[in-house]
C-alpha cells in the first residue's frame, strides 16, 4: 500500500512537471535607467563580475543597481576614443580590450584610463579602424576580427601577428558585430559576410564554408552574424537567412528556418546572437522576431519557443546579443535597452490570466479559494467573478458563475470556501450559503439536492467564511452571523453566537477562521477576539488584547488559525501574528523586529517539514521552528504579488502548497525550493566624498585604497555584490577594523556612510549574500588611510618628540644649573649661617665675657660696697663717737682735726659713691650720653679749679700746657668725671712738694688731653690691667688715701663712649702719665 502511495505520488508529480512547464519572466533595463544608449550591440561580464554592456553611444558598467557611462570627452584623454561599441573581452590581467568603430582600444583597469591600440597590417585593405569582434583565446591572446584580416595580439607585449583570411572583401562598415570564436580544439572560427573560415593556428591554414543554393547540408547563409560552440562541442552559426547547426565529429549541417504557421520553427531568420545554457537550451536572438529557445531533443531537431515583446515583456523583437551570467541569468541587448531572466528553475508556478504563453484561462486574477481534488484538477475560487476548475494535466479550465447556464451556474461569484468533507462531497461557500458539487452531473447543486444531505441547511443568504469537519464528523461552517454546527446527519446542533445562552456566546458574530486542534478543542477566530470551546466544557473560553499587560494577543481581529507540530495554536491578526503555547497559556507576538514581514495575516498552512507558512500583506513568509527564523518571498521570487487574500491557501495531500492573491495563484511544493546556489563576489564600486556640499569621486581604480586629507573625512563607499538574480534582496554587512571589531549587518543597503571619523588608518571589510541568503563570507576589503593634519602628522609628531626631548634637555640642563645655583646659593647660606654661628659664637663669648666682667664688675661693685665705702664710714663714725664722748673736754685744735677728718672721709665717701653710681649706669646702658660742642681747655680749667685746695694740703704744683685745640663734640658732664678722676688720682699717687703737668694738644683729629704726675709711678706689669675691670688695683696714696682703681675703668668707658680710647705711660718712682684721645667735632 505504500509503494503504491510513493507511485501514485511521484506519477503525480511527473505529471505536473510535464505539463508545468518552466517559465521564463522578463525585466527590463532602458535609458530611463542610466543605460547610455538604447541599442545594445554586446554585454560581457569581468572576472571581478561586472557587467559591461555596449551600445552605439558609449560603454557602460553595470553593478546591479546603476550604470556607470564611459563615452568619448575631448577634454579627457584619458576617455574611450570612440563611443560605438562591437565587442569587449578581458585579458589575464584583467584589463577590458573592446572594439569599436574607430579601433582597437584598451581599458587599463589600474590606471582607469582608456587608450586606443594602433597597429599597422601587412595588406592593402585598411580595416583596423572597425574591429567587429575581439576574444581572448586559450592562451591569453587576443583574437581580433577585421574583415577580411585576423590578427592575434600577444597584449603584455603588444606585438601582432596578421592573417588575411580567403574570404572575399566586404569593404562595407557594418553597425553590428561580425563574430570570431575559439572553439574547444583551438580552432578560430572567423565571420564575415562572405561566408566562414576555419584557421588551424599551428598549421596557420585556412579552411571556408559557405552557403550552396540548394544544399540543405550547407550553411543557411554566407553573411555570418553569430558563433557559438555548446557543451557537446556542437558549433552554431548564425546567418541573416537561418540558423545552422555544425555537428563536432561529422561536421554535418543541420538548418533552422523560419516556417510560417509553424510555432516551433524560427520566429525569424536573422540570427544576432546565439548562447546554450546549463540545461542544454539553445538560446537565440533574432531580429525583429524576438528570442528564441532551443530545447534539447534526442536524435531530432529541436523545437524553438518564442519570446517577444507582446507576450513576453522584452523590450523589443530585434535582438543583437546574448549573454549567461554566472548566476545563470540571461541578458539579451534588444534595439530598446537590455532584458533579463532567470534560467535557474523557478520555485514558485504562477496560475494567472495574462498575455503570455503561460496563461491560465481564468474568469480573474483575484482568487478567493483554492482546492485540489484526487484528479489533479485545481479549484480555484475567484472574488466575484465565479469558479474555475482547472484541469493541469490538459490545460483546460471549467467555469461556473452566475453567468452560467445551466449545468455552470452558480447563485452567488464570491467564492470563499471549497471544501471537500469526509465522504467526499466537495463544497463550495459563498455569499450566498452552501452548493455541493455533484461529480456525475457535474453541477451545483443545494445539500437537499443530495439524499444524504436533505436534512442539511443550506445557509442560503449568509456569507460563508470557513469550514471543517471534525473527528466526530460534525461540521463546523464559519459565517457573518456567527458559527453553525451541524452533525453529520444534516441536524443543526448548536449556532453559537454572541448572544448564545449559558456561556455559550462567542467573542463576535463575523467569524473568518475555524480550527480543531490535536486535542479536539474547537478554535473560533473572530473580529472581536479569539474563542475556544473544549471537549466537555459547556463554557466558551476567550481571548482577547489587553492592553499593557504582556502575554494577550496583539490583536482582536483574528484573520488565520494554525495547528503546529508541537500543538501549539498560531494566530494571525490584523496586527501580526500570535503563538499561543498550551504550557506557558500565553501568547508571543511576532512582528517586523522578528522577520515577519507585514502586520496582516491572511492564512497560515504548515507544510510536511513542519514548517509554517504566512501569506500576509507583503509577502509570503515561511516559519522554520528549528532555526527560529523567518524568510519572506517577494514578488521578485515569482510570487503573483506582494499581496495575498483572505482564506485563499491549500495544502493538498502529497504536500503541494497553494497560495491565491490579488493576481494569481501560486503553488510550490515546501521540498523542492531550491536556492541560488550561487556565492557573489562582492566588490567595492566607488567611493565620493562631500567638500562643502558637493560630491567628489574617489578613485579607486588607481591604488585600490582610499587616502583623505583630516577634513576631508566625511564620505560614502558603495558597493555591490555581484549577483544580477535579484539585486533588490541581496543584503550586505560590513566591519571598520580600527574603530569596531564586529559585523554589522545594514539590511540591502549597499552603501556605507562614515562622518568625521579620526584620523588613522582603517580597513573596511565588506560581505554580502545573494537574494537567497547565500554569504561570501571573505568579501572585500579596502583600506582608508584618514591623514592627520599637520600638526599631527608623523613629522610633526617627530618634531614634537624633538622639541619634547630637547625640552627635557634643556629642562635637565636648568634644572642642573638651577641646582647648581641653588647648592652654592645654599653652600653661600651655610657659609653665612657659619658665619653668623661663628658670629654668634663670638659674640655669645664676648656676651659670655662681658657677664664675666659684668659679674665681675658686680663682685667688685660690691667688694666696693662692702670694703672701700665702709672705710670712710668707719672713720667717720670713729671719730664722730670720739667727739661725742670727749666733746666738752676736747681741745679745739684737736677737734677741729677731728672735723677735718670726717669731712676728710665724707668726701672719700662721696667721691667713691658718684664714681660707683656712674659706672653703674654705664654697664647698664642707662647713663644719658648727651653731645654737644665744647673746648677742652675750658673744662680742664674748672676741674683743676676744683682741685687746688687738695694739691695745697700735700703743696703739689698744678702746671698747665694748652695748646691750640679743636672744640670736640662731648658730653660735659663725662669729661669732667674724666678729669676729675685723672687730676685725683694724680693728688693721690704724688708725693708732697710734687709736681702735676695738665697739657691739651690735637694730632690727626683727636684733641689729646694728657694728665702727668711726678709720683711714685706704676709697674709695668700692673699697667697693662690697669683698666681691667677683673684685676684688683687698691693701691693707697702717698699720703695713705684709700683707691678702688674705679676711676681709671670709669674713665676708660667714658672716652670709648665719645668714640675715644685712654692710655698710660709710667715708670716706678718718677711718675705717670695719662692721655685721653678725644675725637674733634
Amino acid at each position: 500500500m505504500k509503494i503504491k502511495s510513493v507511485l501514485t505520488v511521484s506519477l503525480l508529480l511527473t505529471a505536473i512537471s510535464t505539463t508545468m512547464a518552466q517559465q521564463f519572466y522578463f525585466t527590463g533595463y532602458s535609458i530611463g535607467d542610466g543605460l547610455s544608449q538604447s541599442v545594445v550591440n554586446c554585454i560581457f561580464q569581468d572576472s571581478r563580475g561586472f557587467l559591461w554592456i555596449g551600445t552605439q553611444n558609449g560603454l557602460n558598467r553595470f553593478n546591479g543597481y546603476k550604470f556607470e557611462v564611459y563615452t568619448y570627452n575631448p577634454d579627457d584623454s584619458c576617455s574611450i576614443p570612440n563611443n560605438w561599441i562591437y565587442a569587449i573581452a578581458e585579458d589575464k590581467d584583467a584589463n577590458l580590450w573592446i572594439g569599436t568603430k574607430g579601433g582597437l582600444v584598451r581599458y587599463n583597469r589600474k590606471d582607469n584610463r582608456f587608450e586606443a591600440v594602433r597597429y599597422e597590417i601587412p595588406f592593402d585593405t585598411p580595416v583596423t579602424d572597425y574591429v567587429y569582434d575581439v576574444r581572448c583565446a586559450q592562451n591569453g591572446q587576443l583574437i581580433i576580427n577585421t574583415p577580411p584580416v585576423l590578427t592575434i595580439c600577444d597584449p603584455a607585449t603588444l606585438s601582432f601577428r596578421h592573417y588575411l583570411v580567403p574570404l572575399e572583401n566586404d569593404p562595407s562598415v557594418k553597425d553590428n558585430n561580425i563574430p570570431v570564436l575559439q572553439d574547444n580544439n583551438g580552432t578560430i572560427w572567423v565571420a564575415s559576410t562572405k561566408g566562414l573560415a576555419a584557421f588551424n593556428p599551428a598549421t596557420e591554414t585556412f579552411s571556408t564554408y559557405h552557403h550552396r543554393p540548394g544544399s540543405p547540408e550547407s550553411l543557411s547563409g554566407s553573411n555570418i552574424t553569430a558563433l557559438h560552440q555548446d557543451r557537446q562541442g556542437n558549433l552554431w552559426i548564425g546567418t541573416t537567412t537561418g540558423l545552422s547547426c555544425m555537428n563536432k565529429a561529422d561536421k554535418r549541417i543541420v538548418s533552422y528556418q523560419h516556417h510560417p504557421g509553424d510555432k516551433h520553427s524560427l520566429s525569424n531568420n536573422f540570427v544576432r546572437a546565439i548562447l546554450s545554457d546549463s540545461s542544454g537550451n539553445i538560446w537565440v536572438a533574432t531580429e525583429g522576431g524576438g528570442l528564441n529557445r532551443l530545447k534539447p531533443a534526442k536524435e531530432k531537431k529541436r523545437a524553438a519557443e518564442t519570446f517577444t515583446a507582446e507576450d513576453n515583456g522584452l523590450n523589443h523583437n530585434i535582438n543583437l546579443s546574448l549573454l549567461i551570467d554566472n548566476s545563470g541569468n540571461l541578458w539579451i541587448g534588444t534595439l530598446s535597452g537590455l532584458n533579463k531572466t532567470d534560467l535557474k528553475k523557478r520555485n514558485f508556478n504562477l496560475y494567472q490570466r495574462n498575455d503570455s504563453p503561460y496563461s491560465v484561462d481564468l474568469a480573474g486574477n483575484v482568487i478567493a479559494s483554492v482546492y485540489l481534488d484526487d484528479h489533479n484538477v485545481l479549484w480555484i475560487g475567484n472574488w466575484g467573478q465565479g469558479l474555475n476548475l482547472f484541469d493541469r494535466s490538459t490545460g483546460r479550465v471549467e467555469h461556473f458563475s452566475t453567468a452560467g447556464n445551466g449545468k455552470t451556474y452558480i447563485p452567488n461569484d464570491f467564492v470563499h470556501v471549497i471544501f471537500e468533507d469526509k465522504r467526499q462531497y466537495i463544497w463550495i461557500g459563498s455569499r450566498d450559503g452552501l452548493m455541493v458539487f455533484d461529480r456525475k452531473d457535474r453541477m451545483f447543486k443545494r445539500p437537499s439536492g443530495f439524499p444524504a444531505l436533505t436534512s442539511f441547511p443550506d445557509f442560503s443568504g449568509l456569507r460563508i467564511n470557513s469550514m471543517l469537519q471534525d473527528g466526530q464528523g460534525n461540521y463546523w461552517i464559519a459565517t457573518n452571523q456567527g458559527v453553525y454546527n451541524i452533525a453529520e446527519n444534516g441536524k443543526l446542533a448548536e449556532h453559537l453566537h454572541t448572544d448564545s445562552p449559558s456561556g455559550r456566546g462567542i467573542s463576535a458574530n463575523l467569524v473568518y477562521a475555524i480550527l480543531e486542534d490535536s486535542k479536539g478543542n474547537v478554535w473560533i477566530g473572530t473580529t472581536n477576539g479569539l474563542d475556544m470551546i473544549t471537549p466537555g466544557n459547556p463554557a466558551v473560553t476567550h481571548f482577547k488584547k489587553t492592553d499593557n499587560k504582556p502575554g494577550p494577543l496583539s490583536d482582536n481581529f483574528i484573520t488565520a488559525l494554525c495547528e503546529d507540530h508541537e500543538g501549539n495554536i498560531w494566530v494571525g491578526t490584523n496586527s501580526y501574528v500570535n503563538l499561543f503555547s498550551h504550557r506557558k497559556g500565553n501568547f508571543t507576538c511576532y512582528s517586523r523586529a522578528h522577520g515577519f514581514p507585514g502586520n496582516l495575516v491572511y492564512s497560515i498552512l504548515k507544510d510536511n517539514r513542519n514548517s509554517l507558512w504566512f501569506a500576509t500583506g507583503n509577502g509570503l513568509c515561511r516559519y522554520n521552528p528549528e532555526g527560529n527564523n523567518f524568510k519572506t518571498f517577494t514578488e521578485a521570487d515569482g510570487l503573483q504579488g506582494q499581496e495575498f487574500n483572505l482564506g485563499a491557501a491549500f495544502k493538498s495531500d502529497h504536500g503541494e502548497m497553494f497560495f491565491g492573491g490579488m493576481n494569481g495563484l501560486n503553488s510550490f511544493f515546501p521540498d523542492s525550493l531550491l536556492e541560488n546556489p550561487h556565492i557573489p563576489a562582492i566588490t567595492i564600486t566607488s567611493a565620493y566624498k562631500i567638500i562643502k556640499g558637493n560630491k567628489m569621486e574617489i578613485s579607486l581604480e588607481e591604488t585600490g585604497k582610499v587616502r583623505l586629507n583630516y577634513n576631508e573625512n566625511t564620505f560614502t563607499i558603495e558597493f555591490a555584490a555581484m549577483e544580477f538574480t535579484n539585486p533588490s534582496k541581496n543584503s550586505y554587512a560590513y566591519m571598520l577594523e580600527g574603530i569596531d571589531d564586529n559585523w554589522i549587518e545594514i539590511g540591502t543597503r549597499n552603501f556605507v556612510a562614515f562622518t568625521n571619523l579620526p584620523p588613522g588608518d582603517y580597513t573596511l571589510r565588506v560581505k554580502g549574500c545573494n537574494n537567497d541568503g547565500i554569504w561570501n563570507e571573505t568579501g572585500v576589503s579596502l583600506p582608508i588611510g584618514i591623514r592627520p593634519p599637520w600638526w599631527k602628522s608623523r613629522i610633526a609628531i617627530a618634531a614634537y618628540l624633538f622639541l619634547l626631548a630637547f625640552l627635557v634637555f634643556l629642562y635637565i640642563r636648568i634644572r642642573e644649573r638651577h641646582l647648581f645655583r641653588e647648592r652654592k646659593i645654599l653652600e653661600e647660606r651655610v657659609r653665612l649661617r657659619t658665619q653668623l654661628i661663628e658670629r654668634q659664637k663670638s659674640e655669645i663669648l664676648d656676651k659670655n665675657a662681658e657677664l664675666n666682667g659684668l659679674n665681675a664688675a658686680k663682685d667688685k661693685f660690691f667688694s666696693i660696697i662692702a670694703h672701700d665705702l665702709r672705710n670712710p664710714f668707719n672713720t667717720i663714725i670713729g671719730l664722730t663717737d670720739v667727739l661725742l664722748i670727749t666733746l666738752n673736754n676736747m681741745d679745739p685744735v684737736k677737734l677741729q682735726k677731728a672735723l677735718e677728718n670726717i669731712k676728710t672721709s665724707s668726701q672719700q665717701a662721696h667721691e667713691l659713691l658718684e664714681n660707683l653710681l656712674l659706672w653703674a649706669r654705664t654697664q647698664t646702658g642707662s647713663i644719658a650720653y648727651s653731645p654737644e660742642k665744647v673746648d677742652l681747655k675750658t673744662i680742664a680749667e674748672e676741674s683743676i679749679g676744683h682741685i687746688t685746695v687738695q694739691a695745697a694740703r700735700k703743696n703739689i704744683e698744678i702746671s698747665t700746657n694748652f695748646s691750640k685745640c679743636s672744640t670736640i663734640q662731648a658730653d660735659v658732664n663725662m669729661i669732667n668725671t674724666i678729669m676729675r678722676n685723672l687730676l685725683t688720682n694724680a693728688l693721690k699717687f704724688t708725693n708732697r712738694n710734687g709736681k702735676i703737668d695738665v697739657g691739651i694738644n690735637e694730632s690727626r683729629g683727636f684733641c689729646i688731653l694728657s694728665v702727668k704726675d711726678s709720683g711714685i709711678g706704676i709697674p709695668a706689669d700692673k699697667a697693662k690691667k690697669l683698666f681691667d675691670l677683673g684685676t684688683v688695683h687698691k693701691t693707697k696714696g702717698t699720703d695713705q688715701e684709700p683707691g678702688s682703681g674705679l676711676g681709671l675703668i670709669l674713665c676708660k668707658e667714658l672716652a670709648e663712649m665719645h668714640k675715644g680710647r685712654i692710655d698710660v705711660s709710667s715708670e716706678p718712682g718718677k711718675g705717670s702719665e695719662f692721655r685721653v684721645y678725644l675725637p674733634t667735632a
